[in-house]
């Protein structure tokens, strides 16, 4: 079964890169879940070194990931072409003056002054008050996506670096692949050839052993340059011990284990439509209950800060023969926001972005209100900005007798 997985996950992929290229939602969808849901698995064994968690992988497993991968990207497909970067037209026609010039400027303000408190206060890589400041991290990087065609080429790599040392120092590796890959998205697929897309793949799969590394000696709050300097190149027990090793047992536990799990139906969908209404408004509103669902059958995962990879959640929506129904639903959503995402986009590089958000990380967070509050930190700033680009200030004519 693991060779009628990976057969038809690779003949997958190949569609993609001859019809929407390897820069496609697609191409990068089907590429993460080969890395989560087949790759680590196959690397770890069934057992995580760093935990000592472990899980059995099973037929119903290969079956769920066939079944999974198939209908989320029919989900995607009908509410959105799957289009490459140089597919999406970018024409926000903007005035030297205007609303929108302030927006960016208070945007850019906003962020710095979040990121500065984050810093400061160590709230974020401790514990402490204020969390959503870290969202300034996440403004940032839009910011500079958003704002990337209105600068020098000088300018745009001391701003890249600035980020990339800011995102080290935080230990945000997420962050650090979506302005990396980004960048090389847009370039790939502005001048995509044969080796180009070639050497795109390479990089991509470099990243993520580049990422895995990276967790190897990330220090939140702090940017240690000794252990690095002392990191041994071994990819293999890079993978092993990447922290992403355990999103793929939580995952394998749940699958694996759906007969002594209770379902939860459409418990996702409700939770997230209350979501955003606060606590203090609605006391008793739905809270989520699946999402320590492998400690019911995995050992070790307590205290790890685990995540299940969104197949588990789908999974346990409606089970195994479910999965059909589930996988297409959260299909649709991700397909909305992404179409959404897209076509606010102002610049290629933001598309680029949300390419990479939607199709690689957002699938690795199986918790669907988490999921939309991250593609809304994204999307809701360009929103608002291409909102503020329509605006015009008209001056006041003083009419004299």
């Amino acid at each position: 079964m693991f060779v009628l997985t990976t057969t038809v996950l690779v003949l997958l992929m190949s569609a993609f890169v001859l019809y929407d290229g390897v820069g496609s939602f697609g191409f990068l969808f089907l590429a993460s879940n080969f890395l989560y849901l087949l790759i680590i698995p196959l690397a770890i064994d069934g057992f995580d070194v760093v935990s000592g968690a472990s899980a059995v992988v099973g037929e119903d497993y290969f079956f769920a990931v066939l079944l999974y991968v198939l209908f989320v990207l029919l989900g995607v497909r009908i509410m959105t072409p799957l289009k490459t970067v140089t597919g999406v037209e970018h024409r926000l026609e903007l005035r030297p003056t205007g609303p929108h010039v302030a927006y960016k400027r208070a945007l850019f303000l906003l962020s710095i002054v979040l990121v500065f408190y984050s810093i400061v206060t160590r709230n974020i890589f401790e514990g402490g008050e204020l969390l959503f400041t870290i969202l300034g991290f996440d403004f940032l990087l839009v910011y500079y996506l958003i704002t990337r065609n209105e600068r020098s080429k000088f300018k745009n790599l001391i701003f890249f670096i600035s980020l990339m040392l800011l995102f080290l120092f935080a230990g945000f590796r997420y962050r650090i692949a979506i302005l990396v890959l980004a960048e090389a998205l847009v370039f790939q697929t502005a001048r995509g050839t044969v080796f180009r897309n070639l050497v795109f793949v390479v990089m991509t799969f470099a990243m993520v052993f580049a990422m895995a590394g990276f967790a190897q000696f990330r220090s939140y709050g702090k940017l240690d340059i000794s252990s690095f300097l002392e990191l041994q190149f071994r990819p293999l027990e890079y993978l092993m011990r990447s922290g992403e090793q355990t999103v793929s047992i939580s995952t394998i536990s749940v699958v694996e284990n759906l007969d002594s799990i209770e379902l939860v139906g459409m418990e996702a969908f409700v939770v997230t439509a209350t979501h955003f209404i606060p606590s203090a408004i609605w006391p008793n509103k739905p809270r989520v209950t699946y999402l320590d669902a492998y400690f019911d059958v995995t050992d070790g995962l307590a205290n790890t800060g685990t995540a299940m990879h969104d197949l588990a959640q789908a999974a346990l929506m409606f089970g195994i023969g479910g999965l059909p129904l589930s996988a297409f639903l959260l299909g649709l959503v991700y397909g909305l926001l992404f179409r959404w995402a897209v076509k606010q986009s102002p610049t290629p590089q933001f598309t680029a972005a949300c390419i990479v958000l939607f199709a690689v990380f957002i699938p690795t967070r199986g918790y669907l209100p988490q999921q939309v509050t991250w593609a809304l930190t994204f999307v809701l700033p360009v929103v608002l900005y291409r909102l503020s680009s329509r605006i015009v200030w008209r001056k006041r004519v003083i009419r004299t007798a």
